[in-house]
């Protein structure tokens, strides 16, 4: 991580979720979100806790408390990062009729020198409460949430964990 991510006008990793793993060879590798204040714009890093980090993931952090879960297998003698995280979707905004963005379980992994990425689930949000703040009354909110749990790696073999909630 590179001091500026520790300063102010950047919200990680100290407000945001942190994943670490061991390596094949008995290196840390250490994945988080970075936000640069000035565009809102999330980057997921992945790389050397003390050293070079890639970029894997730009969108949107979702609530940064959606946690990382981070593994590295081995193809022969190259180590390959595989990330899980929730993000907003880039391309989504908040629907006409109040629903939220959707929000994407995004499984990340490089391929070679590039990183490339799939979206494994969509969480969303369903509900159009006009109820005034002192109402008695409860609105009805359909809801779908995502988490990553666990990356567990083998060799080359790779499993991704995640749980989803509906409410």
């Amino acid at each position: 991580m590179s001091p500026s991510e520790l300063q102010p006008g950047t919200s990680s990793p100290a407000g945001s979720s942190v994943a670490l793993a061991v390596a094949p060879s008995g290196s840390v590798r250490v994945a988080y979100w970075s936000q640069n204040q000035r565009d809102a714009i999330d980057t997921l890093y992945v790389g050397d806790p003390l050293g070079s980090r890639e970029v894997a993931v730009t969108g949107t952090a979702w609530l940064n408390e959606a946690g990382l879960a981070l593994g590295v297998a081995s193809a022969g003698a190259t180590e390959v990062p595989h990330v899980l995280a929730v993000r907003w979707n880039p391309a989504s905004a908040r629907s006409a009729d109040g629903n939220s963005a959707p929000r994407e379980l995004v499984y990340a992994t490089r391929r070679g020198s590039m990183w490339s990425y799939e979206v494994l689930e969509t969480a969303w949000s369903r509900g159009n409460c006009t109820l005034p703040p002192t109402s008695d009354e409860t609105c009805q909110i359909d809801e779908l949430n995502v988490w990553p749990v666990s990356v567990i790696t083998r060799g080359s073999d790779v499993r991704l964990f995640y749980t989803s909630k509906r409410a």
